[in-house]
């Protein structure tokens, strides 16, 4: 559990865009466009008018997650560690996202990304969420979703659905038409290599970071 401040809301101006530079007063406007520049209000300041701090308190899980789908992809070829990967490294992207918007827009604003009554998939939010980023020009770009990257983590995904939902455990038969057979079927958790699913997430990952031109973390590797 880490305690943490609300960051500055305004490296760059929330109209136009234009970075602001430690030479840029607080208190003119915009060179650019005119927009004035938000401040941060300390917790001197505050005291100062009278009023309480807020204190944000935010838990952190990706990197856990994703250390636990790396654990299970180095276990080998079994079937049971594919199963525990697969669910592993999609929980990891659902943390991720929150994550790391939360440290991009302040804890205040999260709830405009991720409503208490978002009922939208992970495969949904990643897209819509970094698009509403990219538009609020808080990262550079949203990554490109008609690469074959994108394929794989929807697969990825349906074969989590799968698991979680007790479609993989659907019985089937040769005459089973193919919506109703398991998904995903056990011989292709048996016959999925070791780091299949950790390798997907990862590719997902640096997709984000190489549009918003950000530095993925340093413990992201696929083995």
């Amino acid at each position: 559990m880490n305690e943490r401040a609300d960051p500055d809301p305004s490296p760059t101006c929330p109209q136009c865009g234009r970075a602001f530079t430690e030479s840029d007063p607080l208190d003119i406007p915009c060179p650019a466009c005119g927009t004035l520049r938000p401040r941060l209000v300390g917790a001197a300041d505050l005291l100062m008018v009278g009023l309480k701090p807020e204190a944000w308190i935010a838990a952190s899980f990706a990197q856990a997650w994703f250390e636990d789908a790396l654990r299970e992809a180095r276990t080998g070829p079994d079937a049971h560690a594919r199963r525990r990967e697969i669910v592993f490294a999609v929980c990891f992207m659902e943390s991720y996202l929150v994550e790391w918007v939360r440290d991009i827009v302040g804890p205040k604003q999260i709830a405009a990304y991720f409503p208490l009554d978002d009922r939208r998939g992970i495969r949904d939010r990643w897209k819509e969420v970094l698009k509403q980023l990219e538009k609020e020009k808080l990262i550079a770009q949203a990554p490109n979703f008609l690469l074959p990257y994108w394929e794989a983590f929807l697969r990825l995904i349906a074969y989590r659905d799968g698991l979680v939902h007790a479609l993989a455990s659907r019985p089937s038969s040769s005459a089973a038409p193919p919506k109703a057979k398991p998904i995903p079927p056990m011989e292709a958790l048996g016959n999925m290599p070791p780091g299949w699913a950790v390798g997907v997430v990862v590719d997902v990952v640096r997709q984000l970071h190489q549009a918003a031109n950000t530095p993925p973390p340093s413990w992201l590797v696929k083995q």
